[in-house]
């Protein structure tokens, strides 16, 4: 599998403070490409589709001594979607 900084994923979410803790905690990091809102059996559901900031990745890599991969990158970020 190739990752790179155009690699597109999805989170979903189903409150909006919820949504902006998870956006509050990433906002340097992810760069938002589309996002929807449903309603499903009466629940409020949101879908954002994301990509990593390019910078992020080689700004991480460079000044850490301990570089993060850009996928281990990408699991935190989705990891702390569903621990909002």
């Amino acid at each position: 599998m190739i990752i790179d900084d155009r690699t597109i994923q999805f989170v979903q979410f189903n409150s909006i403070s919820k949504l902006n803790k998870w956006m509050a905690n990433n906002t340097d990091s992810i760069v938002i490409n589309d996002y929807k809102v449903a309603s499903i059996n009466n629940k409020l559901t949101i879908v954002v589709q994301f990509h990593l900031a390019s910078f992020s990745s080689t700004q991480i890599t460079m000044d850490d001594k301990n570089p993060v991969s850009y996928e281990d990158q990408l699991k935190a970020i989705i990891k702390g979607a569903y621990d909002v």
